[in-house]
């Protein structure tokens, strides 16, 4: 999400069956407890990890699953693309619910898919939505395990990257763009402080992104997003700034996880906002999978007078156009109802309580080649699917991908 959106404060498995909720007790007490151990390069801080080539974590994921080869993984991540690219042909079952969740352990761990399980009887939608937001270099590593149970139970698994700011020593500090550094290029050229804190962030996410792998999850992942925002108020230390100096640092990114890191089990995903050129931050179609916006509407719908005149509907045919071989995702995807349309005022009150029924028609009519949506989280408003109206209609509509579909088990 970005602040020119939101105010300025800001196989399936056999006992998944059983019902949600007997997998959600399960998971309760792992959650509230279990961490990975420390980064297992040994690097103790940014400028020990820089020079240690990436190779952390090679042994954290002696927790998840038997380890499986990268070339299995790979060949997942292939079926899975197949099955976006293909979502548009189909009759029924053609476009994925997603709701993204705020925490994974403690006592909000998936409290949105909770909600929407209380609401629909146990009908959950079929993508889990995640960040990899380092916020405390010395924190231990997350348990993984509900997002790996999501997978299992033939679920998909996307995330987030809301990157520390890598010249405030990668303290996790909203806004992220402060201190506002000079130039893109420090965080991927050596010899200097913000490139060895980036490189230290690089490398947790790559132990993340290994440990999933090991356990057989493919994800979709957006980093970097929202590129090009170019308000006055946007928050993220990577938006806005000369596109060559962005798509260099993606292409960054991607060799290091992909080359260097040998990761095999990521498919990326180019999330831009609505309001300027959704082209403009492109890095080339050797780097990207999947393209979507970031979408907050302001009149409770995803047609009609937000779509209209505040450009959603043209970055669709802008991206569909430019870019056809890519699927297309609304990314993230926050309704809120506010008086006048205005863009500020979001409240709780504003962005709940909704009759969320129209999503797949108006999705259907203004963006019909849309393969899935992330519904945004509840950490800031109340946007989760679960504090709406009529999430059973919505889940249940034959259009709709949820959990018992089996995403992830596509062939």
């Amino acid at each position: 999400m970005n602040a020119g959106e939101r105010d300025a404060t800001g196989g399936g498995i056999s006992w998944w069956g059983g019902g949600v909720f007997s997998l959600l007790f399960f998971l309760f007490p792992v959650l509230a407890c279990a961490g990975f151990p420390e980064d297992a390069s040994g690097c103790d801080d940014a400028a020990s990890c820089a020079t240690a080539s990436g190779e952390a974590g090679a042994g954290i994921a002696s927790s998840a699953a038997a380890s499986r080869p990268s070339s299995e993984t790979a060949r997942a991540r292939e079926r899975l693309l197949a099955y976006l690219k293909g979502l548009g042909s189909r009759p029924a079952k053609k476009l994925l619910s997603g709701q993204r969740v705020d925490r994974i352990e403690g006592p909000r761990a998936l409290a949105e898919f909770r909600e929407i399980s209380s609401a629909t009887g146990g009908v959950l939608p079929a993508i889990m939505g995640y960040d990899f937001s380092v916020r405390n270099d010395a924190a231990p590593y997350e348990s993984y395990d509900a997002l790996v149970s999501h997978w299992n139970a033939g679920g998909l698994v996307h995330f987030n990257w809301h990157a520390a700011n890598p010249a405030n020593g990668n303290v996790w500090k909203w806004p992220l763009r402060e201190p506002r550094f000079a130039s893109l290029a420090d965080v991927y050229t050596p010899g200097n402080p913000i490139y060895d804190n980036f490189r230290f962030q690089m490398s947790r996410v790559a132990d993340r992104i290994r440990l999933l792998e090991d356990s057989g999850v493919v994800i979709t992942f957006a980093p970097f997003h929202e590129a090009n925002n170019h308000n006055p108020r946007t928050p993220f230390w990577w938006d806005g700034r000369p596109p060559e100096e962005y798509k260099a640092l993606w292409k960054y990114l991607y060799e290091y996880l992909v080359v260097e890191r040998g990761l095999s089990n990521i498919v990326w995903v180019f999330a831009q906002t609505r309001f300027f050129d959704v082209t403009e931050y492109y890095p080339g179609d050797d780097y990207v999978d999947v393209v979507g916006i970031d979408y907050y509407p302001v009149d409770g719908r995803v047609d009609g007078y937000d779509a209209v005149t505040a450009g959603a509907l043209a970055a669709y045919d802008t991206l569909r156009s430019e870019y056809p071989s890519k699927p297309f995702a609304f990314t993230e995807l926050g309704l809120c109802l506010l008086p006048g349309g205005g863009e500020g005022g979001r409240s709780d009150e504003a962005c709940s309580g909704l009759d969320v029924r129209p999503i797949v028609e108006d999705i259907s009519v203004y963006f019909p080649e849309t393969v899935w949506w992330m519904t945004w989280d509840d950490e800031h408003y109340d946007f989760g699917l679960g504090k709406q109206r009529n999430v059973d209609l919505l889940l249940g509509d034959p259009r709709v991908v949820v959990l018992s579909d089996e995403p992830s088990a596509a062939r």
